[in-house]
């Protein structure tokens, strides 16, 4: 994952946040999972946190930051405590401890449908290869929602390898402009960009 958590709700969060829901405020929400908690999962986790401690689902969109680059909203649900107060218990690819999350009660999670929701993307520069990334994450997510039943993905491999493989290529192609060879490699591997697993591609 390339994005994280805002350091501050600035601007470009709020100005975002207006385009997708107008009448509610992002806001800091701690990041809490349980041991058991999957990612990837949030409705689960949050279905089996109520069962368990009471409280209730709150939907919304999580934001996600490449600085001056893009950002992302990600259909996300959070709990709500009896008390009220709203805890993220998912665990998060690159573990960070809070997220900027916006309710958004329109769009609510289906147990029923499981409809994958697709990030709400926004190219925050005037980089044509910033937006062909967008777009192939758009098609991606449009494939796997596609060749869906419920929690079970069974898309053809070959076609989604090569879709795989594209949006890593447009996503690498962005690294030299948008990263210094010390920096961590957007990509979670962990590494420094200079040394990233995907140097190859």
């Amino acid at each position: 994952m390339v994005t994280s958590t805002p350091k501050r709700i600035a601007k470009t969060v709020l100005d975002f946040c207006r385009t997708i829901n107008p009448d509610a405020s992002p806001q800091f929400v701690p990041v809490r999972p349980a041991i058991e908690a999957e990612q990837n999962e949030c409705f689960l986790n949050v279905e089996t946190r109520i069962k368990s401690e009471g409280g209730s689902l709150v939907n919304g969109w999580c934001i996600w930051l490449w600085p001056q680059v893009f950002i992302e909203a990600e259909h996300h649900g959070v709990w709500k405590t009896v008390e009220g107060k709203l805890i993220d218990v998912s665990p998060k690819p690159q573990n960070e401890k809070k997220i900027v999350f916006l309710e958004d009660p329109s769009f609510a999670f289906s147990e029923v449908t499981f409809e994958r929701v697709d990030n709400i993307r926004l190219n925050l520069t005037t980089d044509k290869d910033v937006q062909t990334f967008l777009d192939i994450s758009a098609e991606y997510a449009a494939f796997i929602e596609k060749h869906s039943s419920g929690r079970i993905v069974n898309a053809p491999a070959q076609e989604l390898a090569s879709l795989e493989y594209a949006k890593a290529r447009a996503l690498k192609k962005l690294f030299p402009r948008y990263t210094k060879p010390n920096d961590l490699c957007p990509c979670g591997s962990g590494k420094k960009n200079k040394k990233c697993h995907r140097i190859g591609l």
